[in-house]
């Protein structure tokens, strides 16, 4: 299964599942990890194009063992979703706002029960 390691977004893809992996532990000049199960290569850092001695190839990976834990961290965050969040309640505004609301339409609405159906659109509509 394909598998790429982002350093400094500390992001696990497995397959295109991405879930997110401490991965400071890594050196510091590498920007991703590719594995596509068998074979892969390490892509580096690369600050200063302008200098050639700082330049780092690509480095071909025949071995994915030093990143198995990274792989493990992934899959553990996989096998158990963090617990949805709590429902948010509404904030204060918006249930004063829905109280004003819902007392002027029941206020409008006994204008209608009356009979002053005028009223009523008066009132619903602030007209005066």
């Amino acid at each position: 299964m394909r598998t790429v390691i982002v350093r400094a977004n500390n992001v696990v893809i497995v397959g295109n599942v991405p879930h997110s992996v401490d991965c400071s532990a890594l050196d510091s000049a590498i920007y991703v990890i590719e594995w596509n199960g068998v074979r892969g290569h390490i892509e580096y850092v690369n600050d200063s194009l302008d200098s050639p001695d700082s330049y780092r190839a690509n480095e071909v990976v025949d071995d994915f063992s030093p990143y198995q834990s990274l792989l493990d961290a992934w899959q553990y965050v996989e096998d158990h979703p963090p617990p949805p969040s709590p429902p948010t309640s509404p904030s204060p505004s918006a249930l004063v706002s829905a109280s004003y609301f819902a007392s002027r339409k029941r206020a409008a609405d006994l204008l209608a029960e009356s009979g002053d159906v005028y009223g009523a659109v008066k009132f619903l509509l602030n007209v005066k």
